[in-house]
């Protein structure tokens, strides 16, 4: 259980309100559970996932989190600009945003367009970055907060299959430092990069499999690895503008 002790600790805050995007399924669910606690306030952000999000909250009572849902298509920017307001009148000012929706579908040099580039340019960098953004705006003066960005680990060694995405990443790679720099001292800002983690939609089972098994450790990088990490990043007082890859050694070993 994540205390306020560690994850706010120069400024006492009686309950840590955080925003988890594209929460409601996947990898967002571990992190949500994982950092579900007495010490923390839960938003489940969803898009088509309503009954998902509507089951992982009651889970998430259950673990003596207060917890709520917002329903944001992040694709329209006015959505986007509203989330953070909408989220804080749960429970307060949202002190922990973690960034981790995102589009992710294959195109290439030879036939990406621009409505291909605009819509994962607009979920997978404004958004984070305008969330961001809005975080800082409605964060109180002396409040400590902290961002987490969810990234890929193909920043360091990237699949020529999924143009649009692979660049909005590394552009957000890039954006967490800039974030770390220009939100100092109050805010922290870190990013994750996941390797083969769940079976995605362009894939068979037995692919997923065989890419869990060219990773060096061979265990790819299960979603409660990711959890595990988030918590260790909130838990830090010192660590900020960081980039942890947690693929089992994937970015090491893995070919086209």
């Amino acid at each position: 259980m994540l205390s306020h002790l560690y994850l706010f600790s120069d400024y006492m805050i009686s309950k840590n309100n955080i925003l988890i995007t594209g929460g409601s399924v996947r990898i967002g669910r571990e992190i949500c559970l994982a950092v579900a606690g007495n010490s923390n306030n839960i938003i489940i952000h969803y898009n088509k996932s309503s009954k998902q999000a509507s089951n992982l909250k009651k889970s998430i009572e259950k673990l003596g989190s207060k917890c709520a849902i917002v329903k944001c298509d992040l694709n329209k920017k006015r959505n986007i600009e509203s989330l953070i307001r909408k989220s804080s009148k749960f429970f307060g000012p949202i002190n922990c945003l973690i960034n981790n929706a995102s589009v992710f579908e294959n195109d290439n040099i030879n036939n990406f367009t621009l409505s291909s580039w605009d819509k994962h340019m607009s979920a997978n960098l404004y958004s984070p970055i305008k969330l961001s953004s809005e975080l800082a705006k409605q964060l109180p003066k002396k409040s400590k907060g902290h961002i987490i960005n969810i990234l890929d680990q193909n920043i360091l060694k990237p699949e020529i299959s999924f143009l649009s995405y692979s660049l909005s990443k590394a552009a957000l790679y890039s954006a967490t430092k800039i974030l770390a720099k220009s939100f100092a001292p109050n805010i922290r800002v870190n990013s994750i990069g996941p390797g083969p983690s769940l079976k995605n939609i362009h894939q068979s089972s037995k692919h997923f499999e065989n890419s869990v098994k060219k990773t060096l450790l061979k265990i790819g990088s299960p979603p409660e690895e990711i959890a595990k990490t988030v918590k260790f990043l909130l838990e830090s007082r010192s660590i900020t503008g960081q980039f942890i890859v947690v693929d089992g050694g994937e970015h090491l070993s893995w070919m086209p």
